[in-house]
Formats: structure tokens, sequence, C-alpha cells
């Protein structure tokens, strides 16, 4: 069994109207050095920065990223649900990504994805306990939730098995002078 811990973001606020891969607004940047100086302070960092390849969910990141010098990867696992994937191809993915980090050394992961991506992890980790978690049912830009992930990895025939407990959530806000 391994123990760690995923601390999972919604992307910052996007631009309305935009291309189709649209960039953080001017709120969403704010969010984003909010972010930034809070994991300043955090004693327990991350070794990497996991994204997804779009623009919006790597400037949430980006910030932090290069005050901080922690490198930002792109996983394409962490990307929302693809017009020509079914539901159970798609959950598949996550629970890849899930298993990609219960087999890497970090003890606390920071990934940030996209708000199917995000609800259907937290249905897959926490079954039908998300009843006791709305926060966990509906994501609002830049909102997190940490996880204390359980893997256990069974034979090669009965596969990978993980569940999820929340130990905390909430929104990051930009930063308001006094």
């Amino acid at each position: 069994m391994r123990s760690f811990e995923l601390i999972l973001f919604r992307h910052g606020d996007k631009l309305l109207n935009p291309p189709s891969d649209p960039p953080l607004s001017p709120l969403g940047l704010a969010k984003a050095e909010s972010l930034a100086l809070q994991l300043e302070k955090d004693s327990r960092r991350p070794s990497v920065l996991w994204s997804s390849p779009k623009l919006r969910a790597q400037q949430s990141f980006s910030s932090a990223s290069e005050k901080l010098g922690i490198p930002l990867k792109e996983s394409p696992l962490l990307l929302e649900a693809q017009h020509e994937e079914t539901p159970l191809h798609f959950e598949n993915r996550i629970e890849k990504f899930v298993t990609f980090l219960a087999a890497t050394p970090s003890e606390i992961h920071y990934a940030c994805s996209h708000y199917d991506w995000v609800i259907r992890f937290s249905e897959l980790g926490l079954g039908s306990r998300i009843y006791n978690y709305p926060q966990c049912m509906h994501w609002k830009p830049f909102q997190f939730v940490h996880y204390q992930i359980e893997s256990l990895f069974l034979s090669a025939q009965d596969g990978f098995e993980w569940k999820a407990e929340v130990l905390r959530s909430g929104v990051i806000e930009p930063n308001t002078k006094p």
C-alpha cells in the first residue's frame, strides 16, 4: 500500500468568448500569482507541478513554477474528456494518472485540470462518500481539494485500487492589500 497527497486544482478563471484554448483572464492571472505567494510560505512543496496541456491550466501554475523553481510538466492524462472518448476511456485515463503518481517517490503532488476531470476524479476516489463533501461536487475556478490517496497494487490480474479522503479545500483568491 502507498499513501500520498494530491492537491488538485481546477484551472483559474478564463477569458469569456475565447479561442478554442483560452488563456486566463486578468482575475485568473491574479489568482495564479496568489497561489505562488501561498506556496512560497508553505514548507511542504511538490517537486513537480502537473498540468493539463491546455493554456489556462498551464498559466494557473506558471507563476508558482517561475517564482519557486518548481518544474511545470504537462500531462495529456489531465485533459478534459475528449469528444471521441468514451466515459470508460476517460475514467481509465484518470486512473492511469493516479497510478502514475502512486509510482513516483514524491509524498505531495499538485495537479491542475478541468471541471469534468476534477469532478470525475472526486467521484472515483470518494465513491458514494462524495455526498459528504459538497465542495467536491461543483468546482469553482481555482478551487482546490487536498486529498490523501491510499493506493493498493494488487496482482497484475486484479489491477490497482485506490481511494481518496478529503483533508481540506478552498478557493484561491487574489491578494488584496489592506
